[in-house]
Order: structure tokens, then sequence, then C-alpha cells
């Protein structure tokens, strides 16, 4: 009886079955270790067929395994072929996926970064013309070094402004870029015209009324005043305080006269008329009406302008049916002593 071989798995076999493993290994970084492959191997001892000579026994069984290893390397093959290829399908999705998830992160980013610029932008209102924004905080006041009743503190902060600023010299490209009217030229550089800026326009305004005013006191002393003269600086003083916390930058051309500003320059503006609708909207009625700009009202009575579609109509009609009405104006009341307060 000859002896027992055992048929090895030739190189190409090894390298059909052992390739896609080890790409499959070194992918998800996994251990040889953590798997095995075992070549089915014949016993050592057969029990050949009686009616078969040794030869025939041997090569019987040199055909059994050899059929045996091609349909295990047939099958091993398979299915590590099947493994790779789900694998590298789910790796293939995940990678594209991390792409997409990496891509929509970065376009979300750029996204807020220009929202969150707009918003800046849009909040600090640069202007056109100086390119200023609303960068600044001004605390308001009602009475002011500008309101006080000491004429000589007062006459000296409103005259410590200076309006010198009020007019500038601007190149044809700045006009031209900015759309300005055509002004007079600038004495010293007849290729610059003469432009008064807005804000500066407004308070020398303001201070020549509030001269005026003055004045108007002193050549009529103990007239009587219908609107109290603490009322008018206030007046003047708000004036002044909005001016100077946004001012505008606008330039205005001029004419040959002095302080004058030439007509037909175009503003950007805010809607007036749509600014008074926003303000009679339901959600933000008042029911305030201002009956006389120039005599003092009592205060509720101003609020006694309900609409007959009011939410607040029941509730006013309520306390005016309990109380009763007054006098619309302070100075006819006969119960309340005349008030400067304003």
């Amino acid at each position: 009886m000859g002896e027992d071989r055992i048929v090895e798995p030739s190189s190409t076999q090894a390298k059909n079955v052992l390739g896609p493993l080890a790409k499959f290994l070194r992918l998800y970084k996994l251990r040889i270790t953590d798997f095995t492959y075992s070549f089915p191997r014949p016993s050592s001892r057969r029990n050949p067929s009686p009616t078969m000579s040794g030869q025939g026994v041997e090569e019987k069984l040199l055909y059994s395994e050899r059929r045996s290893y091609s349909d295990d390397d047939s099958e091993s093959y398979s299915t590590n072929e099947r493994i790779t290829s789900a694998h590298r399908m789910s790796y293939d999705i995940t990678r594209i996926s991390i792409c997409a998830l990496s891509v929509s992160f970065i376009l979300n980013c750029v996204l807020l970064a220009a929202y969150l610029s707009a918003k800046s932008q849009i909040y600090l209102c640069p202007s056109e013309y100086s390119g200023l924004g609303l960068t600044t905080k001004a605390t308001y006041w009602q009475s002011t070094a500008y309101t006080d009743p000491n004429r000589t503190v007062s006459d000296a902060a409103w005259e410590a402004i200076d309006t010198s600023p009020n007019t500038i010299s601007l190149d044809k490209d700045y006009t031209r870029k900015h759309d300005l009217s055509d002004s007079i030229p600038f004495p010293w550089d007849q290729s610059k015209g003469l432009y008064i800026v807005k804000a500066f326009h407004q308070i020398h305004c303001l201070k020549n009324i509030r001269h005026a005013y003055n004045e108007a006191l002193v050549s009529h002393p103990g007239q009587h005043q219908l609107i109290a003269a603490e009322h008018i600086y206030h007046c003047l003083d708000i004036l002044r305080q909005d001016i100077m916390c946004r001012p505008d930058d606008t330039p205005m051309p001029t004419t040959q006269e002095r302080h004058k500003i030439g007509d037909g320059q175009e503003r950007k503006c805010k809607d007036w008329d749509a600014l008074i609708a926003w303000t009679q909207q339901p959600k933000r009625e008042a029911c305030f009406k201002m009956m006389n700009d120039y005599r003092r009202m009592h205060t509720l009575e101003q609020f006694a302008f309900c609409r007959e579609d009011s939410q607040h109509r029941s509730t006013m009609d309520s306390y005016f049916g309990e109380h009763g009405h007054k006098p619309l104006y302070l100075d006819d009341d006969k119960e309340v002593e005349s008030t400067d307060e304003y």
C-alpha cells in the first residue's frame, strides 16, 4: 500500500483566497489572529474498499482530496468576496456620507458667517458717505447742561458745539460715485465742489432758533407765554441729542450765498406714512391723541381715544364710566395749579 499524501493548495489558489481577505484586514485594521482558516486535511488512516487494490485506493483518495480542496477553495473565495464586497460598499457609503456631511457643515458655516456679517452690517448701518456706523452709545437725558436754567451754563454748552465741519470739498469722482448734484467750486481748487454736511447745518439751525428765542424773551419781559421757556429749551435739546446721536452726513450742494443749500439733491429716507401705519396696528394701539401741540392736557384724557373695535375699549369705558372725564386741557381745570412741567 502506497504512502498517504496531502495535497496543498496551489499558490494561485491561496492568492485568490487570501488576497481579498488581506485587503479587508488592512482596511479595518483587524489582526490575523482574529480569523483562522484551515484547509481540510485527510485522515492519516483510510479504510480502503476490499474490492480495490492499494493503488486504486490511493488514486481514489487523491481524486477525492483534490475535489474537496477545489470545492472548499471555491466556496471560501466566494464567501470572502461577498464579505469584502459588502464591507467595501459599506465603506464607500460611509465615506460618501462623511464627505457629504463635511461639505454640508462647511456650507452651513459659510452661510452662518455671511448671515452674521450681513446682520452686523444692517445693525451698524454704515453710511455710504462717511462710512460711519452705529458704533457709539449715547444715553438720553431729559435735562442736560444745554437746558440749564442758568443761561451762563447753557449758553456755554451750546456755543461749544463747533459747526466749522459744516462745509467740505469733494472731487468729481466722489460726487459722481455717490450721485451728488453739482455744487459751486472750492476757491483754492476748482476741480472740487463745496458741500454742506446736513448734521452740522441742522445744529447751526438749532443754535439760530435758540438764539432768536432768547432775544424774544429779553425783548418782551414779563409777557405771558403759552409754552413755558423750559419746554422750549427741552425741545431744542431733544433735537440736538438726536442729531448728534445719528448725524446725517449727506453732502448737500451749496449756492453762492453763504449757508444756503442748493435744491434738488435726493436723499435716502424712511417712509413717513409707513411709520404712521406701523404705529396704528392693533397690537401697538395706545388710544393716544395729541389734541394740541401747544397746550398741556390731562394725562389720562390723552388716552381716551380707543377705536370702537379696540381691545382696550371696554377697559377705557369702564374707567371713565366710574371716574368721569376732566377738562381736556390743564389750564382749563381750576383744580390744577399751573405747572411748567413738560
